[in-house]
């Protein structure tokens, strides 16, 4: 990991703000560890930060991971190749999902979900009482996600553009984790497009409330399985 808070995980860092880098992870040439993750960037329990004007070259698992984050701003991130995924935005686990945050402008392509067990998502939320812009992804294994405790939180555009990995992942999913009780609620999406995903264009599962404005998608279901055609 490139950049890290100074107490990450321990205790609560603030007021941090990470501006206008450009970031090379050097992924050919990173070993795997025997545990944990090595994002480029990782914010662990902050308050009040601001990230913006930030590119993300060749990561090696994630772009950034950005866990148990309150108040805190993400403006203008793009990623471009990672052996896993994207941006990371929360996790249900141990109850570290973003809260109060702003987000808009944030991209990826080429993430390749080779990985561990990673699936190449460009984007990942897990985001509370949230208000989220633009996120498109392009050119990769898996697709942009919402997920599990997901709550009270607006996006403006979720932005799909395939040539997956040849998996069976959507361009775009809002999706819970039934065996773990956790449903998204309350999440109201503007617009969704989706291109060329490898699977279905939108996938929706497990899910408490969702309200999409409106929905277009092209030439998805390459992967040929049952009901391709329709996959759109």
């Amino acid at each position: 990991t490139i950049l890290v808070n100074q107490n990450a995980g321990t205790t609560r860092d603030s007021r941090i703000k990470i501006r206008n880098l450009n970031l090379d992870g050097n992924q050919a040439n990173q070993t795997t560890p025997a545990t944990g993750e090595m994002p480029v960037i990782r914010l662990w329990d902050v308050t009040k930060c601001l990230l913006q004007n930030i590119n993300v070259e060749n990561a090696r698992d994630y772009a950034g991971r950005f866990l148990k984050c309150t108040r805190t701003e993400f403006f203008n991130l793009n990623s471009y190749s990672s052996y896993g995924d994207g941006w990371s935005f929360g996790l249900s686990a141990d109850s570290q999902p973003l809260v109060d945050c702003k987000i808009d402008n944030i991209h990826a392509e080429s993430c390749l979900g080779t990985y561990g067990s990673l699936e190449g998502n460009p984007q990942l939320f897990v985001v509370q009482n949230c208000v989220v812009g633009k996120i498109s992804g392009r050119d990769s294994g898996g697709g942009i996600k919402i997920q599990d405790a997901s709550a009270d939180s607006t996006f403006d555009s979720l932005l799909f553009t395939g040539n997956t990995n040849g998996t069976s992942n959507s361009g775009v999913k809002v999706q819970g984790n039934n065996g773990a009780s956790l449903y998204p609620k309350n999440i109201n999406i503007g617009q969704i497009v989706s291109r060329n995903a490898w699977g279905v264009g939108l996938y929706i599962n497990h899910v408490d409330s969702v309200s999409i404005g409106s929905y277009m998608g092209f030439e998805n279901g390459n992967g040929g399985g049952s009901g391709s055609n329709e996959y759109g």
